[in-house]
């Protein structure tokens, strides 16, 4: 086994329940999922953070996610879907291999974000609006 499962995945050195493969792109199903059909959609070619990732990596990881949603959808009759990435270890990242995770969502299914204590606060629109200035002088 290698440095990244992700890669054993893809080269098939590891087991996966796979859901999904093309040239560039591989679908699998998680195997801690945080609800019944949890998929991880990962790119074939490593990259360990999105800044990593290639664009055409990128549309293909979201097509593939629009074909596996809608088949997750159709197959388990969900109420909904979360597209999550964690990029970066504080982000929650724990596999360094970009990855896409799918996760079908039902009424009372126990999953969900959690936000910060105080939350909602609503931010001064300065405050907004400077750090909206930041980011566009940062493209």
């Amino acid at each position: 086994m290698g440095e990244c499962v992700f890669c054993d995945i893809v080269a098939k050195q590891a087991p996966a329940s796979v859901v999904y493969e093309d040239d560039s792109i591989l679908g699998f199903m998680d195997l801690y999922p945080a609800t019944i059909g949890h998929v991880i959609v990962i790119p074939k070619a490593h990259a360990s953070n999105l800044a990593a990732l290639p664009p055409s990596a990128e549309e293909a990881i979201a097509s593939a996610g629009r074909k596996i949603g809608a088949a997750i959808y159709k197959s388990l009759q969900c109420e909904g879907l979360n597209w999550v990435v964690a990029d970066g270890e504080v982000a929650g990242q724990e596999i360094f291999h970009v990855h896409l995770h799918l996760v079908p969502r039902y009424t009372n299914d126990g999953f969900g974000f959690r936000h910060p204590p105080g939350y909602p606060q609503e931010i001064p629109r300065d405050q907004l609006d400077n750090t909206a200035s930041n980011i566009l002088n940062a493209l």
